[in-house]
């Protein structure tokens, strides 16, 4: 909520990246957070070929 505040009416940071607000950044920790435990997770004999998943959701994703 404070940095919401700040952000909005602080002139020098309505040009800042939506990328590096704490939001976003706890979106992605909390993501890297998922799939890590998701990994471990998974006997290591099939943690390659939920890799190798990940990496072509993501090509998929990314070209969308």
């Amino acid at each position: 909520m404070f940095w919401l505040s700040i952000s909005t009416h602080a002139p020098e940071l309505r040009g800042l990246n939506s990328k590096t607000s704490p939001w976003s950044l706890l979106q992605a920790f909390w993501q890297f957070c998922q799939t890590y435990g998701e990994y471990q997770s998974l006997p290591p004999s099939q943690r390659r070929r939920f890799i190798i998943e990940q990496e072509a959701y993501q090509e998929v994703d990314s070209c969308y």
